[in-house]
């Protein structure tokens, strides 16, 4: 039982990503870019928090609501993590790591909408 409360979490993050990474390419960035690095930082400890917090419940209780906030924290935390890690390095290494981060960052996202939707044939063909 616990572990298809898990693959739930798992195919909902999936989904999850698709909202967040549209939101992101609607972000007005450049216009709050002095407090850019800021949030990320912020938002990356607040998203392993709360990530932890809603994953723990869903496995304890198994409520639906428990399971998309998992979802969204979990997409959440894997995007701002990666920005985090493209912004921490030392200066030699900054013009590298964004070109790794940030296609890895949306390619997960593109990768999660695919099993997601996976998930969602193999389910209702059952």
């Amino acid at each position: 039982m616990v572990i298809r409360r898990v693959i739930n979490v798992v195919l909902a993050a999936l989904g999850v990503s698709v909202i967040l990474m549209l939101l992101h390419l609607l972000a007005l960035e450049p216009v709050l870019i002095v407090f850019h690095d800021l949030a990320h930082s912020v938002s990356l400890f607040l998203a392993l928090s709360l990530t932890g917090i809603a994953v723990v419940s869903y496995i304890r209780d198994g409520r639906e609501r428990y399971l998309f906030l998992s979802a969204a924290f979990i997409t959440l935390t894997i995007h701002e993590g990666l920005t985090f890690l493209s912004t921490s390095f030392i200066p030699v290494t900054e013009p590298i790591i964004p070109l790794i981060s940030d296609p890895i960052s949306h390619w997960l996202n593109l990768l999660m909408i695919t099993l997601l939707f996976t998930g969602l044939i193999v389910k209702s063909g059952r």
